[in-house]
């Protein structure tokens, strides 16, 4: 149903838009079992719509036309379908793109702990945390619903023909003091059956 009004208010905004020749194009994905719910592309916008249905990321390759625009604004829906929280999500850029600014990042239902983009040291990165108990339904990068008061991130392709996005979840980690509790918990069990024996 998101999904749905995402591409809906894209494409709305794409046909007030004045018409222009499409500067990039999708001309590749791998989904690693993910969905690719849409991708809209249009003058000087790209939005993308993914489910994530396990922890392999999901890349979409861009072909971009000789001397088209150089930035668009970026702005994304990532659905969880996993079925077990998000501790983190990433999107990478490759291929000579970068982020150039910042945007909106709205969680669904958790809380974001820490949204990181370090320009300065990689700005073809953007990682955003969430709490510890993760996000369980998704994320919103940018502004996908033409919301007031929210914004859409801006890449910049830097002369690229080609360029990547992908996105990779991460799960809630585990606390280490709780893996050590359980290790000993496992060693004390081994232990007391060998002496029984």
């Amino acid at each position: 149903m998101q999904s749905n009004a995402f591409l809906g208010a894209l494409c709305a905004a794409l046909l007030v838009a004045a018409p222009s020749a499409q500067a990039i194009t999708l001309t590749s994905t791998s989904l690693g079992g993910n969905d690719n719910n849409g991708v809209v592309i249009g003058a000087g916008t790209l939005g993308i719509d993914v489910g994530i249905r396990g922890f392999s990321p999901a890349t979409f390759t861009f072909t971009r036309t000789p001397n088209s625009a150089a930035a668009y604004d970026f702005s994304s829906v990532i659905d969880n379908l996993i079925g077990f929280p998000f501790g983190s999500v990433s999107i990478s850029l490759l291929g000579g793109a970068t982020f150039n600014g910042t945007g909106s990042v709205t969680p669904v239902f958790g809380s974001v702990n820490a949204t990181t983009l370090l320009p300065a040291v990689n700005p073809t990165m953007l990682t955003v945390g969430f709490g510890v108990n993760g996000e369980p339904f998704g994320v919103e990068i940018g502004n996908p619903f033409g919301v007031v008061g929210l914004s859409d991130w801006n890449i910049r392709l830097n002369n690229a023909n080609s360029f990547s996005v992908t996105f990779a979840p991460t799960p809630i980690p585990v606390p280490g003091g709780l893996v050590l509790l359980l290790s000993g918990l496992v060693g004390v069990g081994v232990l007391s059956r060998r002496r029984k024996a």
